[in-house]
């Protein structure tokens, strides 16, 4: 009978052990993610439902307050924020951790990559991984997903550009980032900084002339209604982080940070299929709500290649070994 009871307790307490590893921490977390971008946009759905697939995974124990429309500051106020443990997860782009460390501008150097399966390739290589877990743990944040936006190209409600010459005079909205403000410039355009959840009512009014966005993003924000002339410049594959303090991992247990970075690998390619599924559905819902494009072969690329020739000179000089690595990858 005693030995009976002994293997009862034996065997209660294994049971009671493996309850508690499963998840080792009763403690639950509300993490708090914010960005500039819409709700309604499909990038963002698709990271509705990582976070919801978090909170599952972990039981309960992770949850979110969800913030959109830069409600919580713009990128810049973001990022600081993720450093300084003030917001815990958030979507940023390269341009502001340049302010952090200047090899982030490689990311935003004009002409970086020749088209979507490059971009892929670097995505996935050894190479652009160390480079984002050393830089990140320097500053203190990490990068879950790098969010594909499209090649980028100008949109605008004056006319149809084909060169830097035909932007003199127009104010083209950009993001509050240096790097980007630069580019703009260097165009030929005059770079004007609003927040993204402001630019269709400023071309609406009249305060810019048009955007420096990815088509995708264009039809996100609606821009046509206002703006027709869409050009095909690509000079920039647009990209954002999504990124987690630093302050805020370390405090999760071991078993929580696995789910995390599990689930946030699964969306970055979630991610890139779904834009890359939808490219053409851009397309035809900018032409079918009256917008012209003018495509890429049809644009003086000498011309553009000219005015970005001392950017590109510049920003990938913070870090040659990775700018040539990226472009040896186009090869």
């Amino acid at each position: 009978m005693k030995k009976r009871l002994i293997a009862l307790v034996m065997a209660a307490l294994l049971l009671m052990s493996l309850a508690s590893t499963a998840f080792a921490d009763d403690e639950t977390y509300t993490l708090t993610f914010a960005c500039t971008i819409s709700n309604t946009q499909p990038a963002s759905e698709l990271f509705e439902e990582a976070l919801a697939e978090i909170t599952e995974r972990t039981d309960g124990a992770i949850t979110f307050n969800t913030s959109y429309n830069g409600a919580l500051g713009n990128e810049h106020d973001l990022g600081v924020n993720i450093v300084d443990g003030a917001i815990d997860m958030a979507l940023v782009g390269p341009g502001e951790w340049a302010n952090y460390d200047p090899a982030f501008y490689v990311f935003d150097c004009p002409f970086l990559y020749d088209n979507y399966d490059h971009f892929h390739e670097v995505l996935n290589s050894d190479l652009y991984k160390d480079f984002l877990k050393e830089k990140g743990d320097a500053i203190g944040m990490e990068v879950l997903v790098t969010v594909c936006q499209g090649m980028k190209g100008i949109i605008n409600s004056k006319r149809p550009v084909y060169s830097p010459e035909d932007l003199n005079g127009l104010k083209i909205r950009v993001p509050d980032s240096d790097s980007l403000i630069r580019v703009q410039t260097a165009l030929g355009g005059i770079a004007t900084p609003i927040a993204a959840s402001e630019q269709y009512t400023a071309l609406s009014q009249g305060i810019i002339d048009g955007a420096d966005h990815s088509l995708f993003a264009h039809c996100s924000w609606q821009l046509y209604d206002y703006a027709k002339y869409y050009t095909e410049t690509n000079h920039a594959l647009q990209t954002s982080y999504y990124v987690i303090s630093a302050q805020t991992m370390s405090s999760l247990p071991q078993e929580y940070q696995d789910i995390i970075r599990e689930v946030m690998a699964e969306q970055q390619e979630a991610q890139y299929d779904l834009f890359m599924d939808d490219t053409a559905g851009y397309e035809k819902t900018f032409t079918d709500n009256g917008g012209e494009i003018v495509r890429n072969d049809e644009i003086d690329h000498e011309a553009f290649n000219e005015a970005l020739a001392d950017i590109i000179d510049e920003f990938s000089s913070y870090d040659t070994d990775l700018y040539e690595g990226i472009r040896a990858m186009a090869e």
